[in-house]
């Protein structure tokens, strides 16, 4: 009886060690499947992240492509502009001295004859002399005035300013509009 004790026991026992090496085998199976899963799942989340990143990676590409031509259009829309603007700045700087060039020639060739007038006044016009006179001198200081003008414009000088007598300056003027004031009887104090 014993040895059908120790047999039962040694059946148990083997009994025992077939179902723990079952459970141990299911355990192993389920930790591989479980592991498979977790796999796939990573691969899965893997494959998301790589596709995630390509369309983050494709839109700063585009949004860097698109900044780019963006700034070259503005780039370009100054130059087209600054090369304008210099054109425009050229024309007037030609304009202007083509202006002062047209007021010293004019200025010029009108002071010859209104000085050869002056001199030939005193022959012709005894009477009204003095009123010619006025009026030729003072169209001969506005072409002086104007020529003198030119002829800064053309070298780039610059005008000196200095105190003038105010007197001195009406006697000026009141010399060229005395015949006009004598005719119409008026004086100015």
């Amino acid at each position: 009886m014993q040895d059908i004790q120790i047999l039962f026991s040694i059946a148990d026992n083997d009994i025992k060690i077939e179902q723990t090496k079952r459970d141990k085998k299911l355990q192993l199976f389920q930790t591989q499947t479980l592991l498979k899963e977790q796999e796939a799942n990573l691969q899965n989340r893997l494959k998301k992240f790589f596709i995630l990143l390509s369309i983050l990676t494709t839109l700063s590409l585009a949004f860097a492509t698109y900044n780019f031509f963006k700034k070259k259009m503005l780039s370009d829309r100054l130059v087209i502009k600054n090369s304008i603007m210099v054109q425009q700045s050229e024309a007037l700087k030609e304009s202007n001295v083509l202006k002062d060039k047209i007021f010293a020639l004019i200025s010029h060739d009108l002071r010859a004859p209104i000085n050869r007038l002056i001199m030939n006044i005193n022959q012709n016009y005894e009477s009204k002399e003095q009123y010619i006179n006025s009026e030729l001198k003072g169209i001969q200081d506005i072409l002086n005035n104007v020529l003198y003008w030119a002829s800064m414009q053309l070298k780039g000088i610059t005008p000196l300013f200095s105190n003038l007598p105010l007197k001195t300056a009406i006697n000026s003027v009141m010399k060229e509009y005395l015949f006009e004031l004598n005719a119409k009887n008026l004086t100015i104090y």
